[in-house]
């Protein structure tokens, strides 16, 4: 059983057969439950660029210009570092309308600061350009991509019940986990030797070993997983000259358990297929 991420909490198996009459009821087929939420919408297509999508994106290239104007009167960081909320107005509109839209408010944007108030003239709007487009851009492209997806569990049968239910959603925080550490090893060429966890959840062995059998490294739990307070506690401490250093501090770490790999590569694999083919069922949940 499969408990999948998504943007609402949808208990839901796919291919669901509803009856005729107005009571909305899931049936059963074979060994398996399908269930549906039927308050789940039609994902609309993509708005053309029509006036009144142009319209959209003046008023919207007019807002972030205004925003970036207001960061500038927030003080600086060692006067070198400004805050600059415009690509929240742009990030938008990318997510709107898409990132060509993205690209095109940001463009608007620049420009008009470039001839208003900008001391860098052309190599000024190239490079915030490019800077806002490398992120917006990216962004609602992502989220045109995988907005139709949405949360689902799957493989459920007839003597399922609550217990399982809790192990997959344990399973899934495992799981979301593997492919954040995956993404962050391909992009830095670094192998994980070792997870150090924090937080309530870390209190539950079972999701401790299934995230040290799924990334196949160490979980190394500490002696307290409320990292928030100890945070906030460590701060005033230091402020007040309880600890006189950071280095006192780190000190205190110490190691409740730790959590070593204890299955094999080819199950490793089976269990990430699994989980692989359970998103990609999950993908695009919301179009027709």
């Amino acid at each position: 059983m499969f408990l999948t991420p998504g943007r609402h909490s949808v208990y839901q198996v796919f291919s669901t057969t509803w009856g005729r009459g107005r009571e909305k009821r899931p049936r059963l087929k074979g060994a398996h439950i399908f269930m549906s939420e039927p308050t789940l919408t039609k994902t609309s297509a993509r708005p053309a660029m029509n006036t009144r999508t142009v319209t959209t994106l003046a008023m919207l290239s007019a807002i972030a210009y205004v925003v970036m104007l207001l960061s500038k009167l927030l003080p600086s960081v060692n006067g070198f570092l400004d805050f600059d909320f415009k690509d929240v107005i742009i990030c938008i509109g990318g997510f709107t309308f898409g990132p060509v839209a993205a690209a095109a408010v940001s463009i608007v944007v620049a420009f008009v600061e470039m001839v208003t108030i900008s001391h860098t003239g052309p190599i000024g709007f190239v490079m915030n350009v490019l800077a806002t487009c490398s992120f917006c851009c990216t962004a609602s492209f992502v989220y045109k991509r995988r907005h139709t997806m949405r949360g689902a569990i799957l493989g459920l049968t007839r003597g399922a019940g609550r217990n399982h239910i809790i192990r997959a959603a344990l399973e899934g925080i495992a799981y979301q986990t593997l492919d954040i550490v995956g993404a962050m090893q391909r992009d830095s060429g670094i192998t994980l030797r070792e997870l150090k966890v924090d937080g309530g959840a870390c209190a539950n062995n079972y999701l401790m070993q299934t995230q040290a059998d799924i990334i196949n490294a160490p979980v190394q739990r500490p002696r307290c997983v409320e990292t928030t307070a100890m945070g906030a506690a460590y701060l005033a401490g230091l402020a007040v000259g309880y600890w006189a250093s950071k280095e006192d501090v780190v000190k205190n770490w110490a190691i409740d358990r730790t959590f070593a790999p204890n299955i094999g590569a080819e199950e490793r694999e089976k269990r990430i297929h699994g989980w692989n083919k359970a998103l990609r069922c999950a993908y695009g949940w919301a179009k027709d």
